[in-house]
């Protein structure tokens, strides 16, 4: 283990006194894409939303099939383990269902997660290497559902699921938006329906039956799904909301809370998952013109410094119970680094990079879509 991992006691108190320094002592590292191919479309001049643009936009694609071409790593690495990730089939086979279940023995929400990845893996190989089966198997498999899909239920993972999954769905959905073969409207309808009510239940009115214990986790979740789902829905307005609510959020503005995402007794597993999903946050709204990663003075860069720094034990953290966040190959690491140290030329700490290093093409991810070292190489 590194000697310059922090100890996980670290408190509160020392995170927030170190917020001005935390982000100093390391030098670059390359993970093999050029800045100048990441612009931000900060002030772009028709005013409209980018398409695609969650979590990529089809300039940082394009960058990305450069590196293929060129058998450059590390994408050459990751597009191989990309095409043989099982989930990547052309051929993959929904199981759609009319309620997304969570806990007990109906539980069916894995099968969506599978079948979410599938979509994004499939729309993922189509945009990078051209092959049309897998733009139609991920219109398929999305098409399936949205078919289906008429509710969440299940006590208080209902809340929790409406924001996971909303997430990774408008973000499978968004790389093949405008293709024929998606009923767009009517997939938009599905996650405006099923998903978007119980985001602005858990952002808006607090009144959800899903206590506080429950944490920033839950509300960057939600957040996460607004925001791609206002994306896929064309709708600046709830885009606008949705970026607003990161920063004058009524009575607890989510930036405030980070990284600390669970105070009863699971901290750190917690605060590894809320960075991962403040950063999807942070991607969709700067690929849409906004920089919340600037937000409270680049809070997010001290937090995941120090949340990198707590994350202690590699090999015991690494894909236990199929939590992305939890694991030091998570996607996360690379996208923030890699936008700061990349994008915005800054000195990032050393665990931050360090983590971003063993980032790779994971396939196995959870609540955040994988592939992270190869999709978000920012610099």
């Amino acid at each position: 283990m590194p000697s310059t991992l922090m100890s996980y006691d670290a408190s509160r108190r020392q995170f927030l006194r170190g917020l001005a320094v935390m982000g100093v002592g390391s030098a670059v590292s390359s993970l093999g894409v050029s800045p100048a191919a990441f612009a931000a479309p900060l002030g772009r001049s028709d005013g409209g939303l980018v398409h695609p643009g969650a979590l990529h936009t089809d300039e940082q694609l394009k960058a990305v099939t450069a590196g293929i071409a060129e058998s450059a790593d590390p994408v050459a690495v990751a597009w191989s383990r990309l095409t043989a990730d099982p989930r990547s089939s052309a051929s993959w086979t929904p199981t759609p269902s009319a309620v997304l279940r969570v806990g007990g023995a109906a539980s069916n929400h894995h099968t969506l997660l599978d079948d979410t990845h599938a979509a994004y893996q499939n729309a993922l190989i189509w945009r990078l290497g051209g092959d049309e089966d897998h733009a139609r198997a991920a219109c398929r498999i999305l098409g399936a559902w949205s078919a289906e899909l008429r509710s969440v239920a299940g006590q208080p993972a209902t809340y929790l699921a409406s924001g996971i999954h909303g997430f990774l769905l408008a973000n499978a959905a968004e790389l093949v938006r405008d293709r024929d073969d998606l009923d767009t409207e009517a997939f938009g309808t599905m996650l405006r329906d099923v998903f978007l009510p119980l985001n602005q239940s858990r952002l808006l009115d607090e009144d959800d039956g899903c206590g506080s214990r429950f944490g920033i986790v839950w509300d960057l979740a939600h957040l996460a799904s607004m925001m791609s789902i206002a994306v896929f829905s064309d709708d600046d307005a709830l885009l606008a909301q949705s970026v607003d609510l990161f920063d004058h959020r009524p009575g607890a503005p989510i930036a405030n809370t980070i990284p600390f995402a669970h105070d009863e007794g699971a901290g750190q597993v917690h605060s590894i998952i809320a960075t991962g999903l403040a950063a999807a946050v942070c991607e969709t709204a700067w690929n849409q013109g906004y920089d919340l990663y600037s937000s409270q003075g680049s809070r997010l860069l001290a937090s995941a410094s120090f949340v990198a720094g707590t994350t202690r034990d590699y090999e015991h953290f690494q894909n236990k119970d199929r939590l992305w966040g939890i694991s030091e190959t998570g996607p996360a690491w690379a996208l923030l680094h890699d936008h700061y140290a990349g994008r915005q030329g800054v000195e990032v700490s050393t665990t931050l990079t360090a983590l971003a290093d063993r980032s790779r093409a994971e396939g196995c991810a959870v609540d955040r879509l994988g592939l992270g070292r190869y999709a978000y190489s920012l610099d």
